[in-house]
């Protein structure tokens, strides 16, 4: 697992309950429940709080899988460093 997909399965776990058996880079935020909008905004909260990145609404979506949703952290972060 990525760094990345490391802190968002953190996350999930302890924000959001998912259990951490289901925390793989193929399954949908959808499928761990997550699967309304603000549910999502709150989700990006947190990943802005632990890891800087700052996801605009809309970014998060419910069959986004937490493999996708960690490259668009990572891309998030990118950019803000060439900014």
């Amino acid at each position: 697992m990525t760094t990345t997909l490391t802190t968002l399965g953190s996350i999930l776990s302890t924000k959001f309950d998912a259990p951490e058996s289901d925390l793989v880079p193929t399954v949908t935020f959808e499928e761990l429940g997550l699967d309304d909008s603000l549910t999502l905004v709150e989700l990006a909260v947190s990943i802005q709080r632990e890891t800087g990145a700052r996801l605009e609404d809309g970014q998060l979506y419910p069959d986004q899988t937490l493999g996708g949703a960690a490259a668009l952290i990572d891309s998030v972060l990118l950019e803000s460093v060439h900014t």
